[in-house]
């Protein structure tokens, strides 16, 4: 592996420990959402997933930034961008859905919202949270590969 290999495979890992963080945080929310020790009102709901939101939109915006993640995982290797486009793509879904389910639990007209739509907002949490986890294993088995294509790569010239 030359230098540069290894300056970006390292400043990869570096910032998916970083980003795991997020992770964690985002997963604690979630949990926080779609399993209640107590019922909630649509009005808790609203609260809860628009602070997933900010957390979503923050997260996003550091995994895609100038010199972030994604930019050093397309930089490895032109193989990775169709991945990342998907993911990309799944970023701008995944916004999109928490932002409609958002919106939907915000009072209309002042009126109370009922419990069976509590209950629809909570089905719409537990399914983006099932998209969530899918989407963050993505993103950690393109990291194993390129480690362990890195790994391969320095094992095979040692």
């Amino acid at each position: 592996m030359n230098a540069i290999d290894r300056i970006r495979l390292d400043r990869i890992v570096e910032l998916h420990e970083i980003l795991d963080e997020d992770h964690k945080q985002i997963l604690t929310l979630v949990d926080e959402l779609i399993v209640p020790q107590t019922p909630r009102s649509t009005e808790e709901l609203a609260m809860l997933l628009q602070e997933l939101q900010n957390s979503l939109l923050g997260h996003f915006a550091r995994e895609q930034s100038p010199g972030g993640f994604y930019d050093y995982v397309g930089a490895c290797s032109s193989d990775h961008r169709r991945e990342l486009r998907v993911l990309l793509n799944e970023h701008i879904s995944m916004l999109s859905t928490i932002h409609t389910l958002t919106e939907r639990a915000l009072p209309f007209n002042g009126k109370v919202s009922s419990e069976a739509k509590a209950l629809e907002l909570h089905h719409g949490a537990t399914d983006l949270s099932v998209r969530l986890f899918e989407h963050e294993l993505k993103e950690n088995t393109l990291v194993n590969r390129l480690v362990q294509f890195y790994q391969s790569d320095e094992q095979a010239i040692a």
